[in-house]
């Protein structure tokens, strides 16, 4: 299977600036058949794939069919190694990351025919639900700065009432809390480390909003021109980005509620 997969680097920083362009009503489409992640979403729309996609399977179990002869999109899909177990039993093995295949496999709806595909509900997302299952919790906010929307001390996030977006206000609190920038040992470098922890917290606030379908231009515009800011127009460090693709993952599966069969 190695060999017939192409082996090019996965570029963090270009995810992401596809990422801050993908039109986010679109993650409906990606995650029709899959939860895919962030990355994958930002790699599919870069393509210009602009419809519901999914493996030849995904479509089957539908009962359609991809078309002979049609292109076939591109994912990252993870590969794992074995390697001993240093707190185990000899011979014991574990298996951890090893990297990234780019592999050619899915297909989009116009690619395929057959049955109708009927329309699916969105997962509704919750923001008590996120705080909850990633250990955060709110505070009362006790900022005497008229132009602080909110900050994060440890796991606590306090949010300014008269906030000019107070949902993207908590989201980029709840980046720094998941990124590790509250933490003592890590707070001790913020004022060093500014220019990236922000570009972090609000590139995490960026994608959340964008995939829930609640970025309107406006916010958009200002959260674009925020992450590239802190960034003065240099590419961001690997991974600092990888970490960004991470988080917002995980804060936004966190959040999301399960809809009942």
């Amino acid at each position: 299977m190695a060999g017939e997969q192409a082996k090019n680097k996965l570029d963090p920083a270009q995810i992401l600036d596809g990422m801050l362009e993908m039109d986010g009503a679109l993650a409906p489409h990606y995650s029709y058949f899959h939860d895919y992640s962030a990355t994958n979403m930002a790699y599919l729309w870069m393509q210009g794939a602009r419809e519901i996609v999914g493996l030849k399977r995904h479509w089957q179990s539908v009962q359609r069919e991809p078309i002979p002869g049609s292109h076939k999109y591109r994912i990252w899909v993870p590969w794992f190694r074995k390697v001993p177990k240093t707190d185990g039993e000899e011979g014991e093995t574990v298996e951890l990351l090893g990297g990234w295949n780019d592999v050619p496999c899915i297909y989009t709806l116009s690619q395929t025919t057959g049955e109708p595909v009927k329309p699916k509900p969105v997962p509704k997302w919750e923001l008590p639900q996120m705080l909850g299952k990633l250990g955060m919790r709110a505070a009362e906010f006790d900022g005497r700065s008229g132009n602080l929307q909110g900050y994060s001390r440890g796991v606590e996030i306090a949010v300014s009432p008269i906030a000019a977006n107070p949902f993207k206000t908590w989201i980029h609190e709840a980046g720094h809390i998941a990124l590790g920038h509250t933490l003592a040992h890590t707070y001790e470098h913020y004022h060093t480390d500014r220019n990236v922890m922000e570009f972090q917290a609000e590139a995490v606030a960026y994608i959340v909003l964008n995939l829930l379908g609640v970025m309107d231009e406006e916010t958009a515009r200002y959260s674009r021109g925020y992450v590239r800011h802190y960034l003065h127009n240099e590419k961001p460090p690997e991974q600092a980005v990888r970490q960004v693709l991470t988080v917002a993952d995980r804060i936004l599966r966190a959040g999301r509620v399960a809809i009942a069969e």
